[in-house]
């Protein structure tokens, strides 16, 4: 074999060493980046998680208060911001991660839907962009669209 050959194919074997250590690398940093999404999942719901009983707590003492019914709803609004952010982080970081659509309802419904105030006469539920209900605490609403529903009057009624 000549000289220029083997050269030849000793560069070949070399660029394709250098090719499988770069796409082991590459898998390698794929594997490492779903891991730190899996565990700022984690990290969002237990901040979910952890916040619950004392939003809770804070919208049952607001209502509680002797406030006008309009201050009050106020209060229990602003009360309520911040669960809804850390709901929409959770909901947007848990679809983010291509996990499945039931996992995904299943995880909303353990963390979000567990969420009550007002003497458990108030609650948290969440829709899709289509008006269909994702997560409620009647289990038999869930997966239908409510928003033409209407009162026993006739009048569309606020979600």
């Amino acid at each position: 074999m000549k000289m220029r050959t083997k050269i030849s194919l000793f560069s070949i074997i070399l660029v394709l060493f250098s090719l499988l250590i770069l796409y082991k690398n590459y898998i390698t940093l794929k594997t490492i980046q779903k891991k730190q999404e899996q565990l700022l999942i984690e990290l969002s719901k237990g901040n979910i998680s952890s916040k619950t009983s004392l939003i809770t707590s804070t919208i049952e003492h607001i209502l509680s208060l002797k406030d006008s019914p309009e201050e009050r709803q106020k209060m229990a609004r602003f009360a309520l911001k911040p669960v809804v952010d850390v709901a929409a982080s959770l909901t947007k970081k848990i679809v983010e991660s291509n996990e499945k659509k039931k996992e995904i309802i299943k995880d909303l419904r353990k963390y979000i839907g567990s969420i009550r105030y007002n003497g458990k006469k108030g609650y948290i539920f969440i829709l899709d962009s289509k008006g269909n209900l994702l997560v409620h605490p009647k289990k038999s609403l869930e997966g239908k669209n409510v928003i033409n529903i209407r009162d026993v009057k006739g009048k569309l009624k606020k979600c």
